[in-house]
């Protein structure tokens, strides 16, 4: 009796080992583990089914998280190194809040391609100060366009860009105008009267800049950027086609 008992002990004890052997461990790099059965690794992230609900949902978890994957015949995937571009959210909407300079409201998408070599931007800002009078100025009604964020080493952390970005948009002017008038008794007479000139104009840019990723959804963007513009205002100095810079910050969210 005592021989069968030990028996049984010894084939428990193997069964419980094989069970707990008969899984893939998951280790993040801050440490957890996730028991689990993975199904998949592709380039970016594993998919992978709860060890303790084998049946229920499918998982993902990307792979710049993971540290390691122990599968259950004892290989061993190592991720600890792997902080590239499959590490970072390759779109992201970001507000321009140093457009306040420009008296607009900015804001932008950009969508990285998969070699994170290249970006494709679009802008949309609104001008919500539209004195232009008492700017001696025009002001922006509005304007949209494209870019393209050239990154020459990739995706990172920090990441370096450079590239072209065209606008369009629609803009007013507001200024003092005089005209000339005889009255019945022969005298000259100035009239005084305000025109509002409304009127599209264009502009390329060749931007610098760099982004951070601080955290895995916060971006923050720096662009210096010089180029040319257009418009056409009759009576208005700053007509045709001259040389304009544009600078910004910007802080978005990434995914």
């Amino acid at each position: 009796m005592g021989k069968l008992f030990v028996t049984f002990l010894i084939l428990l004890f193997l069964f419980i080992q094989h069970a707990l052997l008969a899984q893939d461990r998951i280790v993040l790099k801050h440490g957890q583990e996730i028991q689990a059965k993975v199904l998949e690794v592709s380039r970016s992230q594993i998919k992978y089914k709860k060890e303790s609900n084998p049946e229920g949902p499918v998982y993902i978890e990307k792979k710049y998280r993971i540290e390691r994957i122990v599968y259950q015949n004892g290989d061993i995937d190592e991720f600890a190194n792997q902080y590239s571009k499959e590490s970072l959210n390759r779109s992201s909407i970001s507000y321009h809040f140093f457009d306040v300079v420009h008296s607009d409201i900015t804001l932008s998408f950009e969508h990285i391609v998969e070699s994170g070599k290249y970006g494709i931007k679009i802008p949309v800002a609104i001008g919500y100060d539209l004195d232009s009078y008492r700017r001696k100025n025009f002001a922006i009604i509005a304007y949209t366009g494209i870019g393209v964020n050239i990154y020459p080493a990739g995706q990172h952390t920090f990441s370096y860009f450079i590239g072209p970005e065209f606008h369009i948009g629609y803009g007013t002017r507001e200024y003092d105008d005089f005209t000339t008038s005889t009255d019945d008794n022969g005298h000259h007479v100035y009239n005084h009267f305000r025109v509002q000139q409304y009127f599209f104009f264009g502009r390329m840019l060749i931007n610098n800049g760099v982004s951070f990723t601080a955290f895995e959804n916060l971006k923050f963007s720096a662009v210096f950027g010089f180029g040319a513009r257009y418009l056409d205002v009759p009576k208005f100095g700053y007509s045709g086609l001259r040389s304009t810079i544009h600078y910004t910050l910007g802080m978005g969210y990434a995914f």
